[in-house]
């Protein structure tokens, strides 16, 4: 740990506060740090781009929530730099560490005695009705093609490796990463994968039939959904953090990203103890 690249949701209110700490106690060890621009302006220093921090750093500290993670997550993934997650917020179920622990980790991570888990990302590729490809995305918990706020329930065609699955009406669907598997999709209904369970899940939002559930699929299998409602309100999202529109007609395939996103896991926590005491799953406690 050379160099740590430090970006914060200044709306947390702790962020401030826990940046100085840390810088403190990198100067005190002589590690060199940089701040993204956001950060750095309050505290009246010179910051970067998180795309500069990327080129420079050999970890990254996202000081905020979850969503600053899976922001933090989509550029560290190019250069596979690992990723401490701080939670400032309340539930943080991927940012398990807590501003008063944010030191004695980074203590660990110095030793060298922590683990680094690869997480595997979400690619989606958005293709016009001749199968041209017109963009591509990548994400680590999800992607949403949804209905947007006045439309009606929207008809989608899924195919699945080239086998047609079927055609559904629905609110829309969500296609996540077992990192995701406790976000929206869990909401929705769909499964608790273990992250390290490299699969893919496709998760209906309301659909119109019974028939229509949760589906798991193999990580080499790519998901192929067409768009048959008239009218361009239909919405691509992906981390509910980026996204555009998408036209009858038009096709998304998902499949396993080549990117991979490293994260730095703290005290050896399982994650069915995350689920326990995050999610509460078990309900009663242990007798």
């Amino acid at each position: 740990m050379d160099n740590v690249g430090i970006t914060v949701n200044v709306r947390k209110a702790e962020g401030l506060d826990t940046t100085k700490t840390i810088i403190s106690w990198l100067e005190k060890r002589g590690i060199r740090f940089w701040l993204e621009k956001e950060i750095a302006a309050a505290l009246n220093l010179q910051g970067l781009s998180l795309s500069e921090l990327s080129e420079r750093c050999d970890l990254l500290v996202a000081l905020g929530g979850d969503g600053t993670l899976l922001y933090v997550a989509r550029h560290a993934s190019r250069r596979k730099i690992p990723v401490l997650g701080v939670n400032l917020g309340s539930l943080g179920f991927l940012t398990e560490v807590t501003g008063s622990e944010v030191i004695s980790t980074l203590e660990r991570i110095e030793e060298g005695s922590i683990r680094i888990e690869e997480r595997m990302m979400l690619e989606a590729d958005v293709r016009d009705a001749r199968g041209r490809s017109s963009s591509r995305y990548v994400c680590l918990n999800d992607a949403v093609i949804n209905k947007s706020a006045f439309s009606r329930a929207i008809q989608l065609n899924m195919n699945i490796s080239g086998d047609y699955v079927g055609t559904f009406l629905a609110d829309g669907l969500i296609v996540s990463t077992p990192t995701g598997s406790t976000a929206y999709s869990l909401s929705a209904g769909g499964p608790i994968v273990k992250p390290t369970i490299e699969a893919l899940i496709a998760t209906p939002i309301c659909p119109h039939t019974l028939a229509v559930r949760p589906l798991i699929f193999s990580r080499d299998e790519e998901l192929e959904i067409g768009v048959l409602s008239e009218g361009g309100h239909v919405v691509l999202t992906l981390d509910g953090q980026e996204g555009r529109e998408l036209e009858e007609g038009e096709k998304v395939v998902f499949r396993r990203a080549e990117e991979t996103v490293s994260l730095v896991c703290p005290w050896g926590r399982s994650f069915y103890e995350v689920l326990r005491t995050k999610l509460r799953l078990g309900g009663l406690a242990k007798r």
